[in-house]
């Protein structure tokens, strides 16, 4: 069922009486004591017929709204002899009652099939008017028009103003591993399909408001289709020690305050992993000292064969210079023998 409106303020207006007390003081007769219980009676009669009443009503968008008008005179007075004209500041004629029926020769397009007023219920004073399937563009002024016999006895001004709930909002923000002891960052909180324009706070979790406002940067725009407005708000602080974070949005028509979930961050105390050029060195280091025990193995090696290789040589010279003077001793002995 569509929700029903609600009166935020309201106020009657009374026209000031000018009531003569020191005239009577004057007459004692009995003939000016009637005459001015006459003007008394002509006098309350004009105040209880002839007053301006004003109030603010808000309703919820796609719901319903009563504009509300009461005529207070005592006594009855036939429907025939009544008009009613709600209108709207714009001279729209929202609702017309004439002839004991209700009138929709000149009525705005837009009403048309939205608006009622309770016609059983105009004899006895009740001139308001019920609006459904409430739009943004219901939110105007209006006024009603009572007429008794052609004489204007009544008027009311009502204010209507159209309000929306927002979407509950959400934080968005960097991961939690990404976030560093004395880095800024960026918060965002995200609420959509509301109206009017709402307030926008950042909370701690004891509900404080967080200092330093210039650190919140909040956009609003209206979608162009609907009229609603989607609200994003950035917090950008810096966070030094383990925090918690909290956006509210607050409808000021519907005094409603929609809490997004709480957002905890938690500082991480890991050392950095080389990143980027650090990272690059450490690689270039790490291949320098690849290359140069790649080169001390070679060298060691080259060194390590020529040391053998040198002592094999000596090895073999020595064992042909023995050979040699074997044979010749061996030669010349042959030669004596003979």
């Amino acid at each position: 069922m569509p929700e029903e409106s609600h009166v935020v303020t309201g106020h009657v207006k009374l026209k000031d009486v000018t009531a003569v007390p020191l005239i009577s003081t004057l007459a004692g007769d009995v003939g000016m004591k009637l005459f001015l219980c006459l003007i008394l009676f002509v006098c309350v009669h004009h105040v209880w017929s002839d007053c301006a009443q004003r109030c603010v009503v808000t309703g919820l968008l796609g719901g319903q709204a009563t504009l509300p008008c009461t005529y207070k005179e005592k006594g009855s007075f036939p429907l025939s002899s009544v008009r009613l004209y709600w209108q709207t500041d714009q001279k729209e004629l929202v609702y017309g009652y004439y002839n004991s029926q209700s009138d929709e020769t000149h009525q705005k397009h837009q009403y048309k099939g939205r608006v009622i007023v309770f016609e059983t219920e105009v004899q006895s004073g009740n001139l308001s008017l019920q609006i459904h399937n409430l739009t943004i563009n219901d939110e105007k002024n209006y006024f009603c028009y009572f007429f008794v016999n052609t004489k204007k006895v009544l008027e009311c001004h009502v204010q209507l103003q159209i309000a929306a709930r927002f979407s509950r909002p959400v934080i968005l923000g960097p991961q939690q591993e990404a976030i560093r002891p004395g880095e800024e960052v960026n918060l965002t909180c995200q609420s959509s399909g509301g109206y009017p324009k709402p307030l926008v706070n950042w909370t701690d979790a004891g509900g404080n408001l967080l200092p330093g406002q210039s650190q919140v940067d909040t956009t609003m725009q209206p979608d162009p289709v609907s009229g609603l407005w989607n609200v994003t708000s950035v917090l950008r602080v810096n966070v030094t020690v383990t925090s918690t974070f909290l956006c509210s949005i607050f409808n000021i028509w519907t005094q409603e305050k929609q809490d997004s979930e709480v957002s905890n961050i938690t500082l991480n105390t890991k050392p950095y992993p080389q990143t980027g050029a650090a990272h690059a060195h450490y690689l270039i280091a790490i291949y320098v000292l690849i290359a140069a025990f790649l080169c001390l193995v070679v060298v060691a090696i080259i060194v390590f064969s020529r040391k053998r290789h040198k002592s094999f040589y000596r090895g073999v010279a020595t064992a042909d210079g023995g050979t040699n003077r074997t044979g010749i001793y061996n030669t010349s002995t042959e030669t004596c023998n003979l």
